[in-house]
């Protein structure tokens, strides 16, 4: 039996959506288009977004308005804490800022190409629990990270790096949030290895 999930699935793919369209910046970060600094000026409306999120925690009218804006788009488990795409950007401008540019932006499309395809695999084919995930989504996370580091690094670092993403995926606690802790535990890694 699939692990049930609560988002529907018109917005769970909204959602992966959104993940795999960023990977645009860490991709032109990597091509030379945006250097460091400017990957901080264009994701300036995403510490708006994070600005907003951390107000709406404080705020039950905000967080009220949050919801019948994005309603379809959050999870319920999000309406008493900072939302996957907070994360996302701050996992993002983390790793861009601490790390050099091969681990952070690996690490960065980690999040925006493996974690959909786990949520994707796991939902549909997903059989084994494991948690809240799957094995079957454990294992489509690291083959797509796998492929994603043999761009940047060694097979052995890649395979390294895309295991340690996986696991980070697979054993996130409820409490904490994986697309933040995803590209900053790979992307150490990462750093440390290259």
């Amino acid at each position: 039996m699939a692990v049930a999930r609560s988002a529907t699935t018109t917005h769970q793919g909204v959602r992966a959506a959104i993940h795999v369209g960023l990977a645009a910046i860490p991709l032109l970060y990597w091509g030379g288009a945006l250097s460091r600094w400017a990957v901080l000026v264009v994701c300036l409306p995403g510490l708006a977004g994070v600005a907003f999120d951390i107000y709406r925690l404080w705020s039950p009218a905000a967080n009220t308005f949050a919801f019948s804006l994005w309603g379809g788009l959050l999870k319920a488990s999000e309406a008493d804490r900072l939302t996957g795409s907070t994360h996302y950007v701050l996992g993002m401008l983390g790793a861009v800022a601490l790390f050099p540019k091969p681990a952070a932006v690996c690490a960065s499309l980690y999040m925006a190409w493996a974690d959909p395809a786990a949520s994707f695999v796991g939902r549909r084919v997903g059989r084994r629990p494991v948690g809240h995930k799957t094995r079957e989504g454990f294992c489509a996370f690291v083959a797509v990270a796998f492929a994603t580091g043999l761009v940047f690094f060694s097979w052995p670092v890649a395979l390294a790096g895309a295991a340690a993403a996986g696991l980070l995926e697979l054993f996130t606690p409820r409490w904490a949030n994986d697309n933040s802790l995803i590209p900053i535990g790979a992307g150490l890694l990462l750093a440390l290895l290259a």
